[in-house]
């Protein structure tokens, strides 16, 4: 049971990440974007 589920955790792993990279990848675009923007502005 173990050995199957390591050898099943690669594939659970990738369809997480796409998933995630999916489903958040504007939000975190535009997080990230807000983030450098507060980082530069308290900078200068």
């Amino acid at each position: 049971m173990i050995l199957s589920y390591a050898n099943h955790t690669p594939d659970v792993i990738m369809l997480v990440v796409k998933y995630v990279l999916h489903a958040g990848n504007s939000l975190v675009f535009h997080l990230g974007l807000i983030y450098v923007l507060r980082n530069l502005s308290i900078t200068f």
